[in-house]
C-alpha cells in the first residue's frame, strides 16, 4: 500500500539544525524540502502550495521567521498553512502574543527534541504516521 507522504518545509539558516530535525522527522512518512532563509520558504510555497506544515527558525537571514508567517497569513491561497515557528532565545511580550494567535506551535530551539514530534502530531493528527 502507497501512502501518501506529508509534504513539510524546513527553513533553518543552520545546516546542522536542519540535520537534527530531518533525523527526528526520519521515521515519518514525510517528504522534507530544506531551506536556508525565509525568502527561499516563501519562493518554495510559491511553487508548491501544496505543503502540509512549515517548520520555521525564527532567526534567519534574508528574511526572519516573522516576516515569513506574516506573508502567509496574508496569502490566501496558504492564510490555513499549519506552521510551527521556533527561536533560540525564546519569545516575550507582544511577539509573542503573536506567534500565539497567529502560529500552531511555537517552540524554544533548546526544547526541538522533546517538544517538536508532540507538536506535530498535534497539529496534524492522524495524518502524521510512521513509515
Amino acid at each position: 500500500m502507497n501512502k501518501k507522504k506529508l509534504n513539510i518545509i524546513l527553513a533553518d539558516d543552520e545546516m546542522h539544525v536542519r540535520m537534527i530535525i530531518k533525523a527526528y522527522l526520519a521515521p515519518y512518512n514525510v517528504q522534507i524540502t530544506d531551506v536556508r532563509n525565509g525568502r527561499e520558504a516563501v519562493e518554495s510555497l510559491k511553487k508548491n502550495p501544496l505543503i502540509d506544515l512549515l517548520i520555521l527558525d525564527y532567526s534567519m537571514p534574508v528574511m526572519d521567521g516573522g516576516e515569513v508567517l506574516k506573508w502567509i497569513r496574508k496569502n490566501p491561497k496558504l492564510s490555513r498553512l499549519p506552521v510551527i515557528i521556533y527561536t533560540a532565545g525564546g519569545f516575550s511580550g507582544p511577539q509573542e502574543r503573536y506567534f500565539k494567535r497567529s502560529a500552531e506551535g511555537y517552540l524554544e530551539k533548546s526544547n526541538l527534541g522533546e517538544d517538536l514530534i508532540p507538536t506535530i502530531k498535534e497539529i496534524l493528527g492522524d495524518k502524521f504516521k510512521k513509515s
